[in-house]
């Protein structure tokens, strides 16, 4: 197995391709955080936040554009069932949930609880595979877990992390923003996201 892998449980393997390569796909962001897929139209959004933007990626060509700006300093993106954009505003301190029409309604979240620590650093982003596997951010690593909160195994990225997301036709490509960067990696699962 690849040096940028650790398994720490053998249901790890099972979804680590043979192929599976971690690849930077941009860079140029301050602090990158909140991926999010568009399989519909085929790009990645994501926030840069210390620059006040959001930026596309598309996977048509590889291009970068900007999405946003400014963003309220958004931080973490997702989508909700009907498809519309969920993203949590520094600026704003809020979470917003953009319509099809283009309106914002902001909402409060509450009741939290432990599920697993995270080392080194803390947990920010996460997403979930069709094996129902926890992906979520660390210091140093997207870090999976099994449904009773077990440590698999981890994919380590060569800066600090802060998000990850599912996306790709087959929805099985981890984006991941760190730092500075946009990277993926294909793997053999499918993350759970709809639309």
């Amino acid at each position: 197995m690849d040096k940028n892998f650790e398994v720490f449980d053998e249901r790890f393997n099972a979804i680590i391709a043979e192929s599976s390569k971690l690849e930077k796909l941009y860079t140029g962001t301050i602090w990158a955080e909140g991926p999010c897929y568009f399989a519909e139209e085929g790009y990645l959004i994501w926030s840069d936040i210390p620059n006040n933007r959001m930026l596309r990626w598309s996977e048509a060509d590889g291009s970068v554009a900007e999405f946003h700006k400014p963003s309220h300093y958004s931080n973490g993106n997702t989508r909700d069932l009907q498809g519309r954009l969920i993203t949590c505003e520094h600026g704003k301190r809020r979470v917003n949930r953009t319509e099809s029409n283009g309106t914002v309604v902001g909402k409060s979240l509450a009741n939290g609880r432990l599920f697993a620590d995270i080392e080194p650093g803390l947990s920010d982003g996460f997403r979930f595979d069709a094996n129902s596997y926890l992906y979520t951010s660390a210091a140093d690593s997207i870090q999976v877990f099994a449904e009773d909160g077990t440590l698999l195994g981890k994919i380590y990225v060569p800066e600090v992390i802060s998000n990850c997301t599912f996306g790709g036709q087959d929805k099985n490509r981890l984006f991941i923003t760190a730092t500075t960067s946009l990277y993926a990696i294909y793997l053999n699962t499918r993350g759970v996201q709809t639309p």
